[in-house]
């Protein structure tokens, strides 16, 4: 919110300053003065002026400086912060690759060695015999 006020703050001095200089400059030309006096009195016055401006410049310039390395501290935290979610992420998702590849892997063997005994069966079906042997049908 500071940096919003400051930003506000800035044009608003801006103008009271471009005010100050037309309304000096009307004032010495009206006045009644000699031209060296008039001459002399704007020099004093663009004088006061630039050094006034100079000095919000480099306000300025603080205040934009301190703002650029602000919103770098914090982008490169948001970046800190979003690599090591990722990192997170990465770390879980292989766990739970790793985890899905041991079921199946689990799921295959257990399938294949359900599969075996169902052919042993099968075969000994289809040659006619009940689970008997060759040596008990002789």
């Amino acid at each position: 919110m500071s940096s919003n006020r400051g930003s506000n703050v800035s044009p608003f001095f801006l103008g009271a300053i471009a005010g100050g200089i037309v309304g000096a400059t009307v004032a010495l030309l009206l006045a009644p003065a000699e031209g060296s006096e008039v001459r002399q009195g704007l020099g004093d016055k663009f004088d006061d002026l630039s050094e006034s401006l100079s000095n919000l410049l480099q306000r300025a310039k603080l205040s934009a400086e301190k703002a650029l390395n602000d919103g770098r501290d914090e982008s490169e935290r948001i970046i800190e912060d979003a690599k090591s979610r990722a990192e997170d992420l990465i770390e879980n998702a292989d766990k739970t690759i790793s985890a899905a590849r041991k079921a199946a892997s689990n799921r295959r063997t257990k399938t294949a060695s359900t599969d075996g005994a169902d052919e042993d069966i099968l075969d000994s079906s289809m040659n006619g015999n009940t689970g008997r042997s060759n040596a008990d049908t002789e």
